[in-house]
């Protein structure tokens, strides 16, 4: 018990902690915020009035600038009525702040639901113009009867007569003394409780809401996305492409540097030392040189790149298309005309002007995922430290690098988000996909490039065709398991096979890597993985895409499996092969001859058991699908259990290869009890007179895949 003054921006409670105290504002004033809601609490608020003694805090409490506090032990709720008898002078206060708690905990309440209804609402008014997008996208019309039959949220009970209740009560009837006033503070307290409940089950509602809609939504985006390109004549685009970006366009590039700088609005003396820089390394006659000079003249280059990329990029979020020139940095790294040479110059001013956008999203240049990250439409990216940018902020202050008032400004700040993704995910991935990292500069220079840059730019179209390569193989790389569950027709837990395609950001670089940068965003299982590319590349395409699925593979059963990864005795792709690994010398289902090209795998991959498996599953598409046998017969088996191929694919292997025919064979017994398992699924759905959701129908359809 006793007073207390804080500074603004400093963190009261969290809700990891428990309820041990009671405390009255004095002066300032604190924020309580949880994910639904943010309250404001001035002078002659309680702080705990929202939660219980000895409970778990249900907010985040912040003070909003220097605060005054007193506490109170706080073990029972009777405690705060003798609170206020101990002070009578700031009953009438304290009555007040508890009845303004009551009305914007009441307010938040209703926008929650409003925001609800609103949602509804216009995936009703899309459901309604669904033919007419249809039409425009030059699509056939196909009705959705899943979203024809959307129940409308239902308006929550928010005994909206207390709240009126409470908006009755006036600074006269506090008259009668604490007692009375005591009173009045205990049911808004039970009333807050109630309402903050509410606010929970709303915001779930609006989450099996947004479930529930989001393959219509995602549908809606899409024919939005095609009608909008047909509007702007995206078959003359598209001929154009294939006339122009062959040849080179006939627009001037001139004074490229200074449009590039000037569009930045970097300051006249960086600018200028940075255009000296660049034309010492012009002269270079070895670009590459190791020599301590040029190492060092290379790194300085490299900052000042993405110095100018963050200034360029800031800017064009407010301002309108950029010139021709910009484009071509933002998406090639292109920065100098001298330094690309004429002829490349042409082409990547014919390949920036033709370029078209992924229709679904997945497929993305540097510039696109930072526009991404900037609007929030996507978390930030990790950095090389695998820190999250809530994480990292946290760092900072820890080390005394900012205050704590600053950590929730710069989580909001659009800037600062683009900020971190620039000087963290594309500096670093842009130098680990270009391959030869003791070289790298992150522009484009015509010496950098083997063939021309009309044949080597991976375009979306290319990379989906790739990633459609390794589904059509190992149909379930990219699915998760996600729980589904719907009491009400007797399915309590069930998991379904969801695919979720990774985002593939193009780096603009002339490289020979893939980079598998994280397999998820955040703690969510259902978020895309980020894999990096480079735009020109230098390598076989197939292959790295190959060799990235296999990474993804790794890590994401690394991500669910968690600290039983490598734990045999817990079954999953990563404990069995590591465990493989570990003990093939003593295995007996292994060759000496086997033996020994395992340990010239492990010397190549530096004992790295996913070196290893990246490596055979790479073996396994490539050569194994088609019946040509290369791997060993333990490592054969546990890649067929976990990246099993397609029903046509195994039942031809079975036929014409042996040595998956045992395999095959023990697969089938496994997924006939996952059939029969589901077949009692939906018998017991129809049996209640459920219609069977398409979760349930789209789960069926997978395993008898």
């Amino acid at each position: 018990m006793g007073k207390k003054v804080i500074e603004g921006g400093e963190l009261l409670h969290s809700t990891n902690e428990r309820v041990k105290e009671i405390e009255i504002v004095l002066k300032g004033s604190v924020t309580a915020s949880n994910s639904y809601m943010s309250i404001k609490l001035p002078y002659g608020s309680i702080i705990g009035l929202f939660e219980e003694p000895g409970g778990i805090y249900r907010f985040d409490y912040e003070t909003d600038d220097e605060t005054t506090i007193f506490s109170y032990s706080y073990n029972q709720t009777s405690d705060l009525a003798s609170i206020i008898k101990l002070n009578p002078q700031l009953s009438q206060i304290l009555t007040e702040g508890a009845i303004n708690c009551v009305r914007q905990v009441y307010a938040a309440n209703r926008q929650i639901f409003e925001d609800v209804l609103a949602y509804y609402n216009e995936v009703v008014l899309d459901n309604a113009k669904l033919r007419e997008y249809c039409d425009a996208a030059a699509e056939v019309y196909v009705p959705d009867d899943y979203i024809e039959n959307l129940k409308e949220p239902e308006t929550p009970d928010l005994h909206n007569w207390e709240a009126e209740f409470f908006s009755k009560i006036t600074k006269e009837l506090f008259s009668p003394g604490p007692p009375f006033c005591a009173g009045i503070i205990l049911y808004a307290g039970r009333y807050i409780s109630y309402l903050v409940n509410k606010a929970e089950e709303i915001s779930e509602s609006r989450i099996r809401l947004n479930q529930d809609t989001a393959a219509f939504k995602m549908r809606v985006n899409e024919l939005k996305r095609k009608a909008s390109a047909i509007e702007k004549d995206e078959e003359d685009a598209a001929a154009k492409y294939d006339s122009s970006a062959e040849s080179e366009t006939n627009i001037e590039i001139k004074d490229a540097y200074n449009v590039i700088t000037s569009y930045a609005g970097m300051d006249p003396d960086f600018a200028a030392a940075f255009k000296k820089r660049l034309d010492d390394f012009a002269k270079l006659s070895d670009k590459t040189d190791q020599g301590d000079d040029v190492r060092r003249l290379r790194r300085q280059l490299a900052e000042d790149f993405y110095r100018v990329y963050e200034g360029a990029f800031l800017k064009s979020m407010d301002a309108p298309a950029p010139p021709l020139e910009v484009k071509m940095f933002f998406m090639f790294g292109f920065i100098d005309e001298k330094l690309a040479g004429e002829r490349y110059t042409s082409q990547l001013a014919a390949l920036a002007e033709t370029y078209r956008s992924d229709p679904q999203g997945n497929i993305l240049t540097i510039y696109e995922w930072l526009t991404l990250v900037f609007k929030k439409e996507v978390e930030p990216s990790k950095n090389e430290f695998d820190m999250e940018y809530p994480a990292y902020l946290k760092s900072l202050y820890d080390s005394g690098e900012i205050k704590q008032n600053q950590i929730p400004v710069m989580l909001a700040s659009n800037e600062e988000r683009a900020k971190f993704e620039i000087h963290n995910f594309f500096s670093l991935t842009d130098r680990i996909t270009y391959g030869r990292i003791s070289s790298f500069v992150p522009f484009f220079y015509e010496e950098d490039h083997i063939k021309d840059p009309k044949e080597s730019v991976l375009r979306f179209q290319d990379v989906r065709g790739f990633l459609d390569e390794i589904r059509e193989l190992d149909y379930s790389c990219f699915c998760r398991d996600i729980l589904f569950s719907d009491p009400k027709i007797g399915v309590n837990r069930e998991f379904i096979s969801t695919e979720i395609l990774p985002y593939i950001i193009l780096m603009p670089n002339s490289g020979n890597r893939g980079a598998l940068w994280q397999e998820i965003s955040g703690p969510k299982r259902d978020t895309p993985a980020r894999m990096a590319v480079p735009m020109f590349s230098s390598a076989n395409n197939k292959l790295m895409f190959t060799k990235l699925a296999g990474e993804f593979r790794w890590e994401m059963c690394r991500r669910e499996q968690g600290v039983h990864w490598n734990d045999v005795t817990v079954p999953s792709l990563t404990s069995e092969f590591a465990d493989y690994i570990q003990f093939y010398r003593k295995n007996r289902d292994i060759s000496p001859e086997m033996r020994e090209k395992i340990k010239a795998q492990l010397q190549s991959a530096r004992n790295s058991a996913k070196g290893v498996f990246v490596s055979d599953y790479m073996l396994y598409l490539e050569y194994e699908s088609k019946g040509s046998l290369r791997l060993n017969k333990v490592s054969r088996g546990i890649i067929f259990r976990y990246c099993p191929f397609p029903k046509e694919k195994r039942e031809s292997l079975s036929v014409s290869t042996p040595a998956f025919k045992d395999l095959v064979d023990k697969y089938n017994i496994k997924i006939a009890q996952r059939h029969h398992l589901m077949d009692i699924v939906i018998q017991k759905i129809t049996k209640a007179g459920h219609p069977v959701p398409r979760e349930i129908e789209y789960q069926n359809a997978f395993i008898r895949k």
